[in-house]
């Protein structure tokens, strides 16, 4: 009885659940050169944010983006320090990578997961 069940509820579920990961998005790099501030004007207070030193020998399995496409040889040699930050919310998360020019800071990378499966 229940293998008839599920037999007859399993293309049910598979639709429903291909419907639901359709609705899902990336959308790459839709916020560079904004400002710190800028985004928190828009998006409100990052649920988490951070400022890491990094250098020529960082853990690239560790961090995205690939810095030495953002950074020349010169920068990392030095160290560099980004900013990263994290804002989630229902059904969305942005993450940013920010570098500091001028006083302020620019984001140079992101991605935006928008979607029913994002936490």
């Amino acid at each position: 009885m229940i293998k008839a069940l599920f037999r007859k509820i399993a293309p049910l579920v598979i639709l429903v659940f291909l419907i639901l990961a359709s609705c899902a998005t990336l959308k790459e790099d839709a916020h560079l050169n904004k400002t710190y501030n800028e985004l928190v004007k828009e998006k409100g207070e990052p649920s988490y944010t951070l400022l890491q030193d990094i250098d020529k020998n960082y853990d690239r399995s560790k961090y995205e983006p690939n810095f030495f496409l953002y950074f020349t040889d010169a920068e990392l040699e030095a160290s560099v320090t980004v900013r990263y930050a994290v804002w989630k919310k229902t059904g969305s998360t942005l993450t940013a990578w920010f570098r500091e020019m001028d006083d302020e800071w620019i984001v140079f990378s992101c991605e935006e997961h928008t979607g029913v499966f994002v936490k």
